[in-house]
């Protein structure tokens, strides 16, 4: 493990993995949308007191992130690993557009966990 996430032990000591949901704005994806979509995406980084939306933590997965998509299929991305970035399909995670997983019509965010 490296000296990143040790640093992220909690009084159990686990490093809290955040999750998030992928979603349209605030509207969560179904059946109806691209099959390929992602819809759940981890680990999310965490600072000790909240989950990121943006960025992701290479120290877990040792430099990758696992999204899950609308059709149950798993991918997994490399993490960059000094800005926690990942690019989906060649574009940021996040970018819309001509040419992007998410297209023209849909507007992506991650909803992320609360801390417990």
């Amino acid at each position: 493990m490296s000296e990143t996430a040790a640093k992220k032990r909690d009084s159990t000591g686990l490093t809290p993995l955040g999750f998030g949901y992928l979603l349209d704005g605030d509207t969560g994806f179904d059946s109806e949308n691209n099959p390929s979509l992602p819809v759940l995406c981890a680990p999310l980084a965490f600072d000790g007191e909240t989950v990121s939306a943006t960025r992701f933590d290479p120290a877990v997965y040792n430099g990758r992130a696992a999204l899950l998509r609308i059709n149950l299929s798993a991918i997994s991305l490399r993490v960059h690993a000094n800005t926690g970035e990942l690019e989906y399909d060649g574009y940021p995670r996040l970018a819309t557009g001509e040419g992007t997983v998410w297209g023209t019509g849909i507007t992506p965010r991650v909803a992320t966990p609360e801390p417990q």
